[in-house]
C-alpha cells in the first residue's frame, strides 16, 4: 500500500493541556489550529524530557521542509550523481528523510 499522503498544513504549534487532563502534556495543531497529536507523558520521563518531546513533534512539518529545501539545493549540484561525493551521500541523506516522513521505505544510495 502507497502512502502518498501529505502532512496537515504548518507551521504547527503547541497547545498546554486543561490542568486537569493527567493523561497528556500537549496538544500539537496545526495551521488550521486542529490538534493533530496528542503528547502523553512519558511513563517515567521527567517533565523537561516530555516537553522537549512535545517540541520535536511540533517541529518536525518544518524540518520536513528543510529537508525539501535541502533536497533541491542539491539536486542541481555538479556531484549530486557522483556515487562517491559528499553531496551525493548528503542528498540521500535527505530524500531518506523525505521518504520516511512520508511514509515510503528508504531510497538506498540512489
Amino acid at each position: 500500500m502507497s502512502n502518498t499522503a501529505l502532512p496537515s498544513t504548518g507551521p504547527w504549534s503547541q497547545e498546554a493541556t486543561p490542568s486537569s487532563d493527567f493523561r497528556y502534556i500537549r496538544y500539537i495543531t496545526d495551521a488550521n489550529a486542529r490538534v493533530i497529536a496528542d503528547v502523553r507523558y512519558a511513563e517515567g520521563a521527567e517533565q523537561a524530557e516530555n516537553l522537549a518531546n512535545a517540541q520535536v513533534l511540533q517541529n518536525a512539518w518544518r524540518m520536513l521542509e528543510k529537508l525539501r529545501t535541502i533536497e533541491a539545493q542539491l539536486a542541481s549540484h555538479p556531484d549530486a550523481s557522483n556515487g562517491n561525493s559528499q553531496v551525493h551521500l548528503a542528498l540521500c541523506a535527505a530524500r531518506n528523510g523525505i521518504a520516511a516522513a512520508s511514509g515510503k521505505r528508504d531510497r538506498a544510495n540512489d
